[in-house]
């Protein structure tokens, strides 16, 4: 008797799945779907209204759908359209309305990790001030929608240090750990001086909105959100407007930033921390009448700078401190440098953040981008906040 060898037996069997549907059961054409690349979800009254877009030419489709689970509503989106199925397999961006933040993001975290058509991977945006469906109705309605906005305001934000935008997995994982976090904050705006065609409506960054025992618990502006990204080691290429001491102003370019936490122990206390940070400056622009080869104008640009910065620093603390949120994850960093000392302490961290002995320093050293040597010139100047 003959037998099969093991390729001769694993090709039959790849050729009786491709004659009938025994390999995959659910298998459609590209063409057949729908591929969903923006979702977004607002709630009111128990109930949960999510709105969906495809992006893509020359028309992005927008479904919405309400029930009181996020599952029901995403499934009965299939009854809107008789061809096409719905794949939320390529879903890049959450959006949560303002209301539905309130409510609480976990649910929708939830969802994320447990849905076996989502992923983790997904942006997640909090609608500053509005909802979801405004947001993915209104915004960018010719060309890509909404879709093409977030792609590109995702990377103009880490650019410019506005904010940052975390990942579904990364808000639910600092959530567990920390208790809070940032998510990138948003808001729907209109559009002036347009041209004809144009879509008057668009989205903007807006700073961060904090996130507390997994709700909406207030928010910092862009300026603000420059100062957490220092202390969370975020910053993009910033540029720093300050006064160069002749009556003009310069623009320093923020090349890169560095941040240390320096905890002091007593007795099983911890009775203090010095927060240290050094930002790498170049010069973009400056008035004609300064100079930048005399000292005493070098040293005016860098205490700008550092002052500037700072002052981002000390808000974002007293905005962490007065709600007992630390969303910029120092403890995290605190505990990294002496693990055994931080767990031993007598009080936890949540308890002893709001009124911690804090010491914050920002030193800046000026980059002469003129100069083909790339001669740096030194300087720095420490705060308290």
């Amino acid at each position: 008797m003959k037998k099969l060898c093991p390729a001769a037996l694993l090709l039959l069997l790849l050729l009786a799945g491709c004659s009938g549907r025994w390999i995959y059961s659910d298998y459609r054409e590209i063409d057949q779907m729908e591929l969903i690349q923006a979702l977004g979800a607002d709630e009111e009254r128990g109930r949960i209204t999510v709105t969906a877009s495809t992006g893509g030419l020359p028309e992005p489709v927008v479904l919405r759908s309400t029930s009181v689970s996020m599952s029901r509503a995403m499934r009965q989106m299939q009854d809107y359209t008789s061809r096409k199925y719905i794949f939320f397999g390529h879903t890049a961006h959450l959006l949560l309305g303002e209301a539905a933040a309130e409510q609480g993001v976990e649910k929708y975290l939830e969802h994320m990790e447990r849905s076996v058509e989502m992923r983790l991977n997904t942006f997640l945006y909090v609608v500053r001030g509005g909802t979801a469906q405004e947001a993915i109705s209104s915004a960018g309605k010719s060309g890509d929608g909404v879709v093409d906005l977030l792609t590109s305001l995702e990377k103009d934000v880490q650019l410019m240090s506005e904010s940052h935008v975390f990942t579904c997995g990364e808000t639910a994982e600092m959530l567990a750990e920390q208790g809070c976090c940032l998510a990138a904050a948003i808001s729907l705006v209109r559009q002036e001086d347009i041209l004809a065609g144009e879509d008057p409506l668009t989205l903007s960054a807006a700073g961060y909105a904090i996130l507390k025992d997994g709700r909406l618990a207030g928010y910092l502006d862009q300026d603000l959100a420059r100062g957490a990204n220092l202390l969370m080691g975020l910053s993009g290429e910033d540029i720093l407007e300050v006064p160069d001491g002749s009556g003009g102003w310069a623009a320093l370019r923020l090349i890169r930033s560095r941040v240390s936490y320096l905890p002091e122990y007593r007795d099983r206390e911890l009775t203090g921390l010095r927060i240290r940070v050094k930002l790498d400056c170049s010069m973009d622009e400056l008035s004609p009448s300064a100079d930048t080869r005399d000292p005493e104008t070098r040293e005016k640009l860098i205490a700008g700078a550092e002052e500037l910065e700072l002052e981002r620093i000390r808000c974002v603390l007293e905005k962490s401190r007065s709600l007992a949120a630390d969303f910029c994850g120092i403890g995290k960093h605190v505990r990294a440098g002496r693990p055994l000392a931080f767990d031993a302490a007598a009080e936890t961290w949540e308890k002893r953040f709001p009124t911690l002995p804090l010491e914050a320093e920002v030193s800046c050293r000026l980059l002469q981008t003129r100069d083909k040597s790339g001669t740096v010139f030194p300087g720095g100047r420490e705060g308290a906040a």
